[in-house]
């Protein structure tokens, strides 16, 4: 059993998400930010390429896909499987940060993995 669980978001859902590489045993969540959904005008085909995105990062793995309060669904997943570590890998998106200050406000331990490199340059 892992001590800790990966959180993906919508930057981040890849099987080869660093988070996700970095923690092969752990537990990983995915949380439709409805409060943010409530905001923009996805199509479904989007939301729908966001569910398989997420079912193809989690395949294989212990996993949930839930739709709600971000930090609110993350807390729930960590506090089902006893652990206080969420992985993560970094993201651009405004409320990242916020996302990230809440998890450490409410007593999780927060490992954000850093984001790999677009291109590799090797150049001048």
């Amino acid at each position: 059993m892992s001590n800790s669980i990966v959180w993906l978001h919508g930057d981040s859902l890849s099987p080869t998400d660093p988070a996700l590489l970095a923690n092969p045993a752990a537990p990983v969540i995915f949380v439709f930010d409805e409060p943010l959904l409530r905001t923009m005008q996805l199509s479904f085909k989007r939301l729908f390429f966001l569910y398989e995105c997420a079912l193809e990062a989690i395949a294989g793995r212990s996993g949930s896909i839930r739709r709600g309060v971000v930090v609110e669904e993350v807390r729930a997943f960590a506090a089902e499987y006893g652990v206080t570590a969420v992985h993560v890998t970094a993201s651009v998106a405004p409320r990242f940060r916020q996302y990230v200050a809440e998890l450490q406000a409410v007593g999780l331990t927060v490992v954000v993995h850093p984001l790999p490199p677009f291109v590799s340059w090797h150049g001048e």
